[in-house]
């Protein structure tokens, strides 16, 4: 193979990314090939290396290598636009900054264009808010839209906020956080916003600075993974009451979403929302109605206490926004390498918008053959709640990709998908490469000689035969004559092939 070049194939399931020619340098049994591609979408991504079978070659099963890739992000790109740099913003903007996988960018509006300046725009080191740039460009590089207590009808014309709304339906995360600019009283009940965010705006809805309220777990909030600060639902619900009443509320008409957290304390027969989430189209939404969420930081810090509680709400919340894998409610198990012929099980769970364990929920289970044939994969539901299962029995070697989708009610929960690998056990030939190291210890072992193939010559040969006469050398041990005409078969048998030859030649006249 030495100087000889071989194509390899680099595919992402049955697409080619891209093909290289290798050639085969001083050492044959192994190339080093750095291959580059950079997936555009989250999750499991089952790619294949292929080298087509060479004349001769005895071991062809281990020409293709299919291996799978979790892709995950390295950042949750978030932006944030502050009314002001109030305390809300000092403390979320902290939280967002201590969290590795959060990349943060922020814009503080310290002015509006109204008001009285007495010195030249030139002179200003304000930069002027990038509107176009954001909206238009930009956006769509973000996972996650914080407005916090910030009002765009000083700044922008609403025509922006439809950007921001496709942005969600894309599958992009909002959060709002209440404040005096924010909610009815930032005038989002007329924008686009009004049908995107998780609490019904009508106008009507004011902000109370002076409102007192605690926080209060609704049953959704006790299992929903933003508001958990604690594993154990027991000491999550004691730390929740522990927390100190917040002042400002943004009253709403309604929730159209979910209520994690209501506002206890505020005097209103009904509990108000304090903490709402919803979906729109493929994206999430988080209404947060206090722009004093802070002081669960301050003064935990102020009582010499840990402030883990606040940072872990924000880091939580973006995380669920994001939609990290974590915090899917329809999740696929990873699914073992079977053998063609082999039944293999494919388990799910699946949860409802509240995380708990989803029943009669429908389920589409979909699974793609190695050539992309799509077929369906019969679902039945598990004894314990929230888990569903299929089975499917691979015909053929490669890889295989599963997508799930569920719903309930109507209502779409989530997809999951992933990919499995089935191979037959081949064994030794999965690998013809000579293991150099081990024949070197078993001719040590058995006091013989390793010889390479590198150092194989003319001479070689010799040097094997001396070897062997060196360890073992030969010796006559007896000898024995013996007369042809003593034995009668054998002299009869050349007396007869004597006479034939002298009879054929004597026919053919050679006599």
């Amino acid at each position: 193979m030495k100087g000889r070049s071989l194509p390899l194939f680099f595919n992402l399931g049955k697409n080619l990314i891209t093909t290289r020619t290798i050639p085969v340098g001083s050492d044959p049994f192994r190339q080093t090939v750095t291959l580059g591609f950079t997936p555009k979408d989250l999750g499991t991504h089952a790619f294949s290396v292929s080298i087509p079978p060479q004349a001769g070659e005895q071991i062809t099963q281990n020409n293709h290598k299919d291996f799978k890739v979790d892709v995950r992000r390295d950042k949750i790109r978030v932006l944030t636009l502050s009314g002001s740099p109030a305390w809300n913003y000092r403390f979320l903007r902290m939280a967002m900054k201590q969290d590795p996988l959060i990349e943060l960018v922020s814009f503080v509006f310290l002015r509006t264009p109204t008001d009285t300046v007495d010195v030249p725009e030139s002179q200003l080191s304000l930069i002027p808010f990038p509107i176009d740039d954001i909206f238009l460009e930009e956006l769509k590089n973000f996972d996650v839209l914080f407005l916090d207590d910030f009002s765009y009808r000083a700044y922008f014309n609403p025509v922006y906020l439809e950007r921001v709304r496709d942005f969600v339906r894309d599958g992009g995360g909002l959060a709002m956080l209440g404040g005096a600019r924010s909610f009815d009283s930032g005038g989002y009940g007329e924008s686009a916003l009004r049908e995107v965010l998780p609490v019904e705006l009508d106008g009507k809805g004011s902000y109370l600075p002076q409102a007192s309220v605690r926080a209060t777990l609704s049953a959704a909030g006790k299992a929903h993974p933003i508001t958990r600060l604690l594993p154990d639902p027991k000491s999550n619900e004691e730390a929740w009451s522990k927390l100190p009443a917040l002042t400002g509320l943004n009253q709403v008409r309604g929730v159209r979403g979910q209520t994690l957290i209501s506002a206890g304390g505020n005097g209103a027969g009904t509990p108000a929302p304090l903490l709402a989430i919803g979906r729109f189209g493929k994206g999430r939404t988080l209404a947060l109605l206090s722009d004093n969420a802070w002081r669960w930081n301050f003064i935990a810090v102020g009582n010499r206490e840990t402030p883990q509680n606040h940072l872990k709400l924000v880091r939580q919340a973006v995380r669920w926004l994001a939609q990290e894998p974590s915090f899917e409610q329809v999740r696929l198990y990873p699914v073992a390498s079977p053998q063609p012929g082999e039944k293999t099980p494919i388990k799910l769970k699946i949860l409802n918008d509240d995380f708990t364990p989803a029943r009669q929920a429908s389920v589409q289970l979909r699974l793609f053959s190695p050539e992309g044939e799509p077929m369906l994969v019969p679902v039945t539901a598990e004894p314990e709640e929230g888990e569903y299962s299929g089975e499917f029995t691979p015909t053929r070697e490669g890889t295989y990709r599963v997508e799930a989708e569920a719903s309930l009610g109507g209502r779409m929960l989530g997809k999951d998908r992933t990919s499995f690998t089935a191979a037959f056990a081949y064994g030794e030939t999965d690998d013809g490469k000579p293991r150099l190291e081990l024949l070197k210890q078993i001719a040590e072992a058995s006091k013989a000689e390793y010889f390479s193939i590198h150092d194989w010559d003319e001479k070689a040969l010799e040097k094997i035969a001396a070897k062997l006469d060196s360890v073992a050398p030969s010796e006559i041990v007896e000898q024995r004559q013996t007369r042809l005409w003593n034995n009668l078969w054998p002299f009869g048998l050349v007396l007869a092939l004597l006479s034939i030859e002298w009879w054929t030649r004597r026919k053919w006249g050679l006599i």
